[in-house]
């Protein structure tokens, strides 16, 4: 399998970025709030009016943070390293640096700083958030192509923070969908929810139930498929949208994803559409969507204004990226039209 083109790399972490910024506004919002806002702010580019407090317009929240440190990570010690991994994790936390995290990540988080080893730390079932999940889109691009260690990587990622296997098979998919992407350029909606299924089924069989039946739903509009996808997994939509419950807000991630391929922003207007936990759903869509399409399908207007809290802005991001793409291909012996 040949190396996918550097841009891809910057185009997942980028596209997780954006898509967590602009969620991150309205985090927490009910659906018709969420709405306004992308009526009102993104479509018109009126981003004078996104309130973000107390953070400026651009900050992106623990979906790309932990996403970043697991791609620092992996360039530091060359590939996964679960006790690396975690120790990165705390020293965000410790320093005051973490902005936006969940009862389970900051619990987690608070054990390892207590000396827990990585194994232990993580919130035992019947937690089942979605915050490892988020993060996974990092799995996908430096294991796209070795299944097992996919499944591995994801997998043992999500145990720092969830031991739920629920939660562990949302980490496999939205790093499957990315990883799948990623070299097919022109794929099929049900060759990727087939084989993210089978790889689910492995791993919590009630997942894989919800995941098969993504299919029917992506052939629905919004409105009829959100309530469908918030009852997967015993969900349901509260007045604030949807929960961090992970079954719910992957499917969805996924949905948006597959109902807009070739259009990042509507990819992640959808992910934002359904209130709640929005900020999860558009960094999970818009990894998928930014490995697909690439860096050059991310709004400039927005790139330029990621930041957090004053650093790693899409400069730092991209070339953080870009050495991750030149790890995998020393480690892959792979080739590219960027080898020059």
């Amino acid at each position: 399998m040949r190396m996918p083109e550097k841009r891809y790399f910057s185009g997942m972490l980028g596209g997780c970025a954006v898509g967590d910024a602009l969620g991150f506004c309205v985090e927490g919002s009910p659906r018709k709030v969420c709405l306004d806002y992308i009526e009102e702010v993104l479509t018109p580019r009126r981003f004078e009016l996104a309130g973000c407090e107390p953070y400026r317009f651009g900050q992106y929240s623990d979906d790309t943070q932990l996403t970043r440190e697991l791609l620092l990570s992996y360039v530091e010690t060359k590939g996964f390293d679960p006790t690396h991994y975690a120790e990165h994790m705390r020293r965000l936390f410790e320093e005051g640096r973490a902005v936006g995290w969940g009862g389970a990540t900051t619990g987690s988080a608070e054990r390892l700083s207590e000396g827990v080893p990585w194994n232990e730390a993580g919130e035992p079932e019947p937690s089942a958030g979605c915050g490892s999940a988020m993060r996974s889109g990092g799995v996908g691009i430096v294991s796209f192509d070795d299944t097992e260690e996919l499944l591995r990587v994801a997998r043992t990622q999500s145990m720092i923070t969830h031991r739920d296997e629920r939660a562990q098979a949302g980490s496999v998919c939205v790093a499957f969908a990315t990883g799948f992407v990623l070299t097919r350029k022109g794929f099929s909606m049900a060759e990727l929810v087939d084989e993210a299924t089978g790889l689910a089924e492995q791993v919590a069989p009630g997942f894989a139930r919800s995941l098969f039946r993504l299919k029917q739903y992506v052939c629905l509009e919004p409105e009829k498929a959100l309530p469908l996808i918030a009852a997967e997994g015993g969900g349901g939509v509260k007045a604030t949208g949807l929960t961090p419950f992970v079954v719910p807000t992957v499917l969805w991630a996924l949905y948006s994803f597959l109902r807009s391929p070739d259009d990042y922003l509507e990819t992640i207007y959808t992910a934002i559409s359904c209130g709640g936990d929005v900020d999860s759903t558009s960094a999970m869509a818009g990894s998928v969507s930014g490995a697909y399409l690439g860096e050059e399908a991310l709004p400039a207007e927005i790139t330029g204004r990621l930041t957090d809290q004053g650093q790693w802005g899409w400069q730092e991001l991209r070339g953080l990226s870009h050495r991750v793409w030149e790890v995998k291909r020393e480690l892959s012996g792979g080739r590219t039209k960027d080898d020059a």
